[in-house]
């Protein structure tokens, strides 16, 4: 008789274990697929929301200088939309463009905001034909082609020093006008709506010693008598005004935001990007460094009667528009001074007088020159000065401070 085979007691209950591990790992991997498979579904539509965003940007290059908030469906489709806005933060158009995807669970959205530039004016210098001569002296480089008076450029003795260099000019040399090009109308506007706004404001005692504003949200804004900002920390989408002036202490961390004030003063050892209009004088002083991109500006007034006048101190460095604006009135001029061994990496705009003795590594723009030296002062003449455009880097672009300038890119993305 054929005996039968039991299996033992607890075998059973192992298979059962085993099967359901078995289980669990698979529906373990199912899973993870599943996420997966979702992370990347995420993935792609905030890819295509970022490219869509994008695309809102380039549709706003080149659109002029200011527009109202357009929504515009990029495929025709209703389902891929972005709505686009331009606005000013000083120099520079202010882009923001936000994308829209229409997906089951509601609509996603993805916002980007860039300062946009101006590709750089060509050329080495432009001065305004006064109906005298450029006289260059010393170790005077100009480094590219040059806008000048009818009268032309000539080698000229400074305190019987004359000239060393090989060319006087080492480019073309155009004739200019008497005229400098005009300055963007909407920047103007924009200063003189700001400073109109930060009278109107009601004044605060004292700043908070740090705040970090998205250009996403609003702007904060601070209006007081007399501001020394010292041991702040304030980045972003933050204006100050001061009724007298803003002093900027060497242990200050500031970073886009905008300054307005009568006076303006960088002390030594501040390093910073910064937007600064001042009424009557700007001053940065030694050992300062003004970050790309940042624009030093002063801007009179209407009915201002006064002097204007911009320095950039021996050992200073800008990055960015260094610009002094002639007087409205005419009864009293405007200078604008870069001393010896300070150095600008952008432009440098001025509307009247321009006294240069550092390095500019772009574009000099001014109605006349003016030399002092402890003997005597010269008309039109430079010394040991340079000029030189192919030094700047070649990603650079410029503010969109003249009208008639092409915007070619993104400056800084600033969210």
């Amino acid at each position: 008789m054929q005996k039968r085979s039991f299996l033992a007691g607890g075998t059973f209950l192992y298979a059962l274990l085993i099967a359901t591990l078995i289980a669990l790992i698979c529906s373990g991997l199912i899973a993870a697929l599943s996420m997966e498979l979702l992370v990347l579904v995420e993935w792609d539509l905030q890819e295509k929301l970022m490219r869509n965003s994008r695309s809102g940007l380039a549709l706003l290059l080149g659109e002029g200088s200011a527009s109202q908030e357009a929504t515009i469906d990029l495929y025709g489709r209703g389902d891929d939309s972005v709505t686009i806005c331009r606005s000013r933060w000083g120099a520079f158009p202010l882009a923001r463009s936000r994308s829209f995807k229409a997906t089951p669970s509601g609509n996603q959205s993805h916002l980007q905001i860039a300062l946009l530039g101006d590709r750089p004016l060509p050329g080495a210098l432009y001065l305004a034909d006064r109906k005298m001569a450029l006289s260059l002296s010393g170790r005077t480089q100009i480094g590219g082609s040059a806008w000048l008076p009818a009268a032309g450029v000539r080698a000229g003795y400074v305190d019987g020093r004359p000239f060393t260099g090989e060319r006087l000019v080492d480019g073309d040399q155009l004739r200019s006008s008497n005229r400098l090009p005009e300055p963007e109308s909407s920047w103007l506007d924009w200063i003189r709506q700001m400073r109109h706004r930060g009278r109107s404001m009601q004044k605060t005692s004292s700043l908070p010693d740090s705040l970090q504003q998205s250009f996403a949200d609003s702007s904060r804004c601070f209006h007081l008598e007399y501001a020394y900002l010292n041991h702040h920390v304030l980045k972003g989408n933050v204006i100050i005004w001061a009724d007298s002036m803003i002093v900027v202490g060497g242990n200050a961390k500031l970073e886009d935001i905008c300054l307005l004030a009568p006076s303006i003063v960088f002390e030594p050892g501040f390093k910073g990007a910064v937007q600064s209009y001042a009424s009557d004088s700007l001053r940065v002083e030694s050992d300062v460094q003004l970050q790309y991109p940042s624009v030093v500006a002063v801007i009179p007034i209407p009915d201002q009667k006064h002097p204007a006048s911009l320095l950039l101190a021996a050992g200073s460095d800008l990055q960015g528009l260094a610009y002094c604006r002639t007087l409205p009135s005419g009864t009293s001029s405007s200078t604008l001074t870069i001393e010896a061994s300070a150095r600008v990496v952008g432009e440098v705009f001025a509307e009247d007088i321009l006294a240069l003795s550092g390095k500019v590594f772009g574009r000099v723009s001014c109605r006349e020159f003016k030399l002092q030296t402890p003997n005597s002062s010269y008309q039109n003449y430079l010394y040991d000065a340079e000029i030189l455009p192919k030094r700047r880097p070649s990603g650079y672009l410029s503010p969109h401070f003249l009208a008639g300038g092409q915007e070619n890119g993104v400056v800084k993305w600033m969210y």
